[in-house]
């Protein structure tokens, strides 16, 4: 997607008047352009053409040259304090209001003349505004998420409110994430009118129909689950939640598995266990899936105890198989100790450094650590709602993560209680659950107990998928020495999954 995101200076000429361009055709540009971006997100100099653009075309009006010299003039030492004209990077004189309108002036002036004096057929603009608004959308929640931590150590005044402390950080958060929520809502509305030329518009489609934010980046390989909740996609933030010993990090290891099976590349931050465990996990359950299921387990890989020579041999090959087979996605195994502070920029390194990162997982969130909060709900009241964050936003382009959660009995039994309606396990349930199961877009549950293990079963209940209704509880195979999750056999009384 990078490759095809817009600038202010892609965008401006297309809706300035000048010699030699169509006015008909930039008139309608610029109609389309209001409607596609209905509010000012633009910084600098770009804003107050923005401004007058906009309230030309409320008027009926379209500017030229000499008509929006004179509105600059007069308006010009109005913006010189706003926040939004960043008039720092605009003069070297922001010590003087006076000196810094002039400037100002000066620049608005000399870039409005650029764009009116460059000839351009309105039928070459090549890319959907929506490109640029998600770029902007994504700088912004990624000086929300900068900001909302600051905030937990140092007061910051945002016009009249002063935010400090944990509290401080979550208002903070809603209420600038609400702001940028509440323009790209307005903006879908309208963004799929804006003229486009046939194949630049069609060139948008095919890129945005071939990338993997829409393309589905795993799935629990349960197909009657998968058909529901669609697959875990870029900007998904899931939550998987379990008794300890009843699967939540084999059901992840299974995700993981196949999202190397679809060339997806991903971190997995090892926070329970030994990060050679996880990987003895992914070789088990590639034994089950490419190598005839043979009788061993994860637990006989990590204890190296095999049952015969060829059994051995085979594990070699298939780890070998597994971690170099360029056809297959890769994953790096972090081990813990993860604190909340150093996670995104941590996952931004490993994308700098691979140019590409599909998906990350945590196991668990339990786990995570931080270097200014003391208590576990703090910790999860602050991290989740960035992880939602980042999931929608990271690199402009969106990142699935898959937390594992450790569930409390209090939880238990408010899910339980909302499996006739489980929208009312978003609402409620036990302190340190709240944060995860609200800011997830996909929650589900696992429970395996010992009389589930004995019949290969576990039972699945989605408490919520993507801001909807989820699903009660559905009852699946569980191979759970490979780490394979399947629908159940549909023959009665069969007594393994036939691969």
């Amino acid at each position: 997607m990078s490759d095809m995101v817009i600038t202010e200076e892609d965008i401006f000429p297309y809706i300035i008047r000048g010699e030699g361009k169509d006015y008909e055709a930039v008139q309608d540009m610029t109609i389309y352009f209001i409607q596609a971006v209905p509010h000012n997100i633009f910084t600098k100099q770009w804003h107050i053409l923005y401004d007058i653009i906009q309230n030309g075309v409320r008027f009926s009006k379209f500017y030229n040259n000499q008509q929006a010299n004179q509105i600059m003039k007069r308006a010009v030492s109005n913006y010189v304090t706003k926040p939004e004209i960043q008039i720092k990077d605009v003069t070297e004189n922001y010590y003087d209001e006076k000196l810094a309108a002039d400037d100002l002036y000066g620049v608005c002036t000399n870039t409005w003349l650029e764009m009116s004096d460059e000839v351009l057929d309105v039928n070459d603009f090549k890319a959907n505004l929506d490109l640029y608004i998600e770029t902007w959308a994504a700088a912004q929640y990624q000086k929300i998420h900068v900001d909302a931590y600051a905030i937990m150590s140092k007061e910051m005044r945002v016009g009249r409110e002063i935010f400090y402390g944990l509290e401080g950080s979550k208002r903070y958060y809603s209420m600038e994430s609400t702001k940028v929520e509440t323009i790209l809502n307005a903006s879908k509305r309208t963004t799929s009118r804006i003229y486009v030329a046939p194949e630049g518009y069609e060139s948008y489609q095919k890129n945005k129909e071939n990338s993997p934010i829409t393309h589905v980046l795993t799935h629990t390989g349960v197909k009657s689950i998968d058909k529901v909740i669609g697959g875990i996609r870029k900007s998904d933030l899931m939550a998987v939640i379990a008794f300890s010993g009843h699967g939540k990090t084999r059901f992840v290891s299974n995700m993981v598995y196949n999202a190397m099976m679809l060339g997806q590349h991903g971190v997995y931050y090892c926070l329970e266990s030994e990060t050679n465990e996880y990987i003895a996990k992914l070789i088990a359950r590639h034994l089950a899936e490419k190598y005839n299921n043979p009788p061993i387990s994860d637990t006989d890989i990590i204890q190296k105890r095999y049952p015969n020579a060829e059994i051995e041999n085979l594990v070699h090959l298939a780890e070998y198989d597994l971690f170099n087979n360029e056809a297959y996605g890769k994953v790096e195994f972090i081990p813990g100790p993860l604190y909340i502070e150093d996670f995104q920029s941590g996952i931004e390194a490993i994308w700098n450094d691979r140019g590409r990162l599909d998906f990350v997982v945590i196991d668990h969130t339990g786990l995570v650590q931080s270097h200014l909060l003391k208590t576990k709900k703090e910790m999860l009241d602050w991290f989740y709602p960035q992880l939602k964050i980042i999931s929608g936003s990271f690199m402009g382009e969106g990142i699935g993560v898959v937390c594992a959660h450790q569930l409390n009995r209090e939880t238990h039994a408010e899910l339980l209680k909302a499996e006739d309606d489980v929208e009312v396990a978003t609402d409620q349930g036990a302190a340190d659950s709240i944060e995860v199961i609200r800011s997830s877009s996909l929650a589900i549950t696992i429970f395996c107990e010992p009389r589930h293990k004995d019949t290969d079963t576990s039972d699945i209940l989605c408490a919520k998928m993507r801001n909807g209704k989820g699903f009660r509880r559905t009852k699946v195979y569980a191979q759970m020495g490979n780490c394979l999750y399947r629908d159940l056999p549909q023959t009665a009384g069969e007594a393994t999954y036939t691969l």
